[in-house]
């Protein structure tokens, strides 16, 4: 997404799939063309059932609240698929869509969240805002101080899009959305190792109290028990 010439004139990504090679320019349109704000009427803060919007473009999730909410503050009712952002975390990347699991949770107007037209795939826009050539940019107009800042719902809708056909929006929202699971499935890989790695570690080395490891290579075993000794003894300031 990061190679789209933003040029009025000649809007053409630099690596195009090659049905779409001969499609013509991305059109400039307004993110309001296509969405449409949805507010639902739903729980009060003291019973409603919350989600909350990741930074960093990492998901929207239920959330869990040790203290219960304000039974003065209105939510809003929130249905799978949905865009929502955060108009507080915009500059940080808080932008999701709603997942299957989550429908029918709230979230206040500080949460918006959208319905798209049949001419938008909210992948593609998702792949879209979270460019830091897009947030960054439109982030820094926000309405309020600096540790305060807003981006209210009709600047939102107000900022240009670049986009093409429906058929090409999904195309590069499916690509990109099969890298997006590679690299989750990476990521589970990775985790597995270091939790494998923090068990070794509590059985390759003596348990406090002890002088032997619980577990030893076969060329080791005879051994014997490991020495105490302090760290001056053995090594030089």
């Amino acid at each position: 997404m990061s190679g789209v010439k933003t040029t009025m004139d000649n809007l053409v990504p630099k690596l195009r799939f090659l049905e779409f090679r001969e499609a013509g320019a991305w059109g400039v349109q307004k993110i309001g063309q296509h969405l449409t704000e949805s507010r639902v009427k739903g729980s009060k803060g003291d019973v409603a059932k919350k989600l909350t919007v990741k930074l960093w473009g990492n998901g929207v999730y239920g959330k869990q609240e040790a203290v219960q909410g304000s039974a003065n503050t209105q939510y809003y009712h929130r249905k799978a698929g949905q865009f929502i952002y955060s108009k507080l975390d915009f500059l940080n990347q808080a932008f999701g869509i709603i997942p299957k699991h989550l429908d029918n949770y709230e979230s206040t107007v500080d949460l918006p969240c959208f319905d798209a037209s049949d001419e938008l795939d909210l992948r593609f826009l998702l792949e879209y805002v979270q460019r830091k050539d897009f947030y960054k940019r439109y982030g820094e107009i926000a309405d309020g101080g600096r540790k305060a800042k807003r981006i209210q719902v009709e600047m939102f809708l107000d900022f240009p899009i670049f986009l093409p056909k429906l058929d090409e929006q999904q195309k590069i929202a499916d690509c990109l959305s099969s890298l997006d699971a590679l690299i989750a499935a990476q990521s589970d890989k990775l985790d597995a190792l270091k939790t494998h790695k923090k068990g070794l570690m509590q059985q390759l080395f003596p348990r406090e109290g002890e002088t032997v490891p619980r577990l030893r290579f076969a060329e080791f075993r005879g051994a014997g028990e490991w020495e105490v000794k302090q760290l001056g003894e053995i090594s030089n300031i």
